[in-house]
């Protein structure tokens, strides 16, 4: 009778430490699943800004009501309101003071898709002179950050974007001022 006992308490200690170990292994199963969802929700959102900065000009389905994203970039950028980042000259060496960041509203409450928040912030390699005006946006870079959060997991996705500007010469009162005519972003790398 004690050796039934025994090899009772045995069987119910080996089934109590499969039973630990199958739930440590859905636990981390969960995670892993919740981290590729994370990863696969920033990826997606940085795939679809960058649809909307580098949608073609020359399509003859673009209207300028479209622009959006590109029409604020090109705004703040342009109006000397949103300083470059660069990180070897005075005043413009603090990344965190000239981001600027956005939160995706309006997802379900129950949404699989997290938090997602953008952080954006621009840099010039200081080499042409801010005021040269045919010059000044030609080594601008934008850097995009996507960030996704769900469930305690988060993932990031950072994009970096050149501008390339076409200019002409405007027909304003002011002769010789040149101003770009169209902004196209190119993405350059994805991490």
């Amino acid at each position: 009778m004690i050796v039934v006992l025994c090899i009772m308490a045995v069987l119910m200690a080996l089934s109590l430490a499969v039973l630990l170990s199958a739930s440590v292994v859905m636990g981390n199963a969960q995670k892993a699943a919740t981290r590729e969802q994370c990863r696969l929700t920033a990826i997606t959102f940085s795939e679809a800004l960058e649809e909307k900065l580098t949608e073609d000009y020359d399509d003859p389905t673009f209207k300028v009501e479209n622009e959006g994203i590109r029409t604020y970039l090109r705004e703040a950028i342009s109006s000397k309101q949103w300083l470059y980042y660069n990180e070897a000259e005075a005043g413009h060496n603090s990344k965190k003071a000239v981001t600027r960041s956005f939160t995706v509203e309006n997802l379900p409450s129950d949404s699989a898709y997290g938090d997602i928040a953008v952080d954006m912030y621009w840099e010039s390699d200081g080499t042409v002179a801010i005021d040269d005006e045919e010059l000044r946006y030609s080594n601008s870079i934008l850097v995009v950050v996507v960030t996704c959060s769900y469930k305690g997991q988060t993932q990031k996705v950072k994009s970096q974007y050149a501008l390339k500007c076409q200019y002409e010469e405007s027909v304003d009162k002011n002769e010789g001022e040149t101003a770009p005519v169209s902004w196209k972003w190119q993405r350059m790398w994805r991490e």
